[in-house]
């Protein structure tokens, strides 16, 4: 998702690690061992990452995606057929999907060998 010239990923995670760490909900257990090495959206992800689906209007983009599991509301997944993808629930997924992308890019965190000229100023 983003850009490696300027963010260093951390990660791989186990999906149940990252429904762990939110305080969310696997669809089904025996995924928890999937491992994710990002997060993108549904238009973007590949095999290893996890997507939102936060709106229903993206309906179309979550039935095509190729993420390998998607974090959305249990009111939303339950709408929805699973696909072949793992679902994790979260009755604040919009706001723990931030979180999950700072497991991936933790604050702070520059990617080397960035560095800010000690005469920069911001403003």
């Amino acid at each position: 998702m983003a850009d490696a010239r300027f963010f260093q990923r951390a990660g791989p995670f186990k999906l149940s690690e990252i429904a762990e760490s939110i305080g969310a909900d696997l669809d089904d257990a025996a995924r928890g061992n999937q491992i994710v090495t990002d997060v993108a959206t549904l238009e973007d992800a590949e095999a290893t990452d996890l997507s939102p689906f936060l709106d229903p209007r993206y309906y179309l983009a979550y039935k095509a995606t190729a993420a390998g599991a998607v974090l959305t509301t249990r009111k939303l997944g339950e709408k929805i057929l699973p696909l072949t993808v793992g679902l994790v629930f979260s009755e604040t997924a919009r706001l723990h999907y931030v979180s999950v992308a700072r497991m991936f890019y933790p604050d702070g965190v520059v990617g080397v060998p960035c560095r800010v000229c000690a005469n920069a100023t911001v403003g």
